[in-house]
């Protein structure tokens, strides 16, 4: 691996986060005073494929009321007034050219084993995301919250909210839930979560967001995020654009839009 300079200072941008769950990109204050040529180094996975925008991925969510189905409406209050509204409706213009730019470059920078930020260089520039990056661009605010709740309060959650599965597994089902949980539900998959099939299932990782939604709490959602990209990163047989309206909003607000290439595609609404 390349050794990290200590001139590349755009590293320890926004590092406030704290303790993530897989992998752990949590940095103590003394992790600031390490010695960087001995404990840092950035890592290069390359992918000469052009990655694909995947309609149905990362979706962007639709909240309007109407009295012909307004037996969603407690779901639709709950979502807008959640930590999650910003990161399900943001809507920046998708550059497919410019994402691909972002994760051929794409290297994951990493400090005592604990991959740290992931950064990219586009058009000439360099941008580092960190969960505390997508904290305060998808308008999360969870640098305080909790990384993960116990087993038992979501379980009670999907319990109250009428799941009628069993919960011995990791994997929750849409079809147990009654209709207005099922919208939920579909709302996380769609919107908020790395899978493009499969939308009838749940993994554990993304459990806690319908139970934070739910009872109106906080969570870490971003280092969830965060972890995901990584693993896309670290995936050399990886086919599509991961999180491409988060990725967007990223480049936009870090970089400016004058680093934009080719043109703009449509990313489906969710329906």
């Amino acid at each position: 691996p390349r050794r990290l300079k200590t001139s590349d200072k755009y590293l320890f941008q926004h590092l406030s986060f704290q303790k993530a769950k897989i992998p752990s990109f949590s940095l103590t204050k003394h992790s600031q005073d390490l010695n960087l040529q001995k404990h840092c180094s950035i890592h290069t996975h390359t992918n000469h494929m052009a990655l694909i925008l995947k309609q149905g991925h990362n979706q962007r969510g639709y909240f309007e009321k109407h009295e012909a189905w307004s037996q969603y409406d407690e779901i639709i209050d709950l979502v807008v007034k959640s930590q999650y509204f910003t990161a399900l409706t943001i809507d920046p213009p998708i550059h497919t050219e410019t994402l691909n730019e972002f994760w051929a470059n794409a290297e994951t920078v990493t400090v005592n084993d604990q991959v740290i930020s992931l950064n990219s260089t586009i058009q000439g520039r360099t941008m580092a995301i960190t969960p505390a990056t997508l904290g305060i661009r998808l308008g999360l605010d969870d640098v305080d919250a909790p990384d993960q709740f116990p087993n038992s309060e979501i379980h009670l959650t999907m319990t109250e909210c009428g799941y009628q599965g069993t919960l011995s597994h990791a994997t929750i089902f849409k079809k147990y839930f009654e209709p207005k949980y099922k919208l939920l539900f579909h709302y996380i998959i769609m919107c908020l979560s790395p899978k493009t099939g499969s939308y009838d299932q749940m993994p554990s990782t993304f459990q806690p967001i319908f139970h934070s939604i739910v009872n109106e709490t906080k969570f870490r959602a971003s280092s969830l995020f965060f972890n995901e990209l990584v693993l896309h990163h670290l995936n050399t047989k990886k086919k599509f654009l991961l999180y491409p309206r988060f990725i967007m909003q990223c480049i936009i607000k870090e970089l400016g839009e004058e680093v934009l290439v080719g043109k703009t595609t449509v990313l489906n609404p969710l329906t």
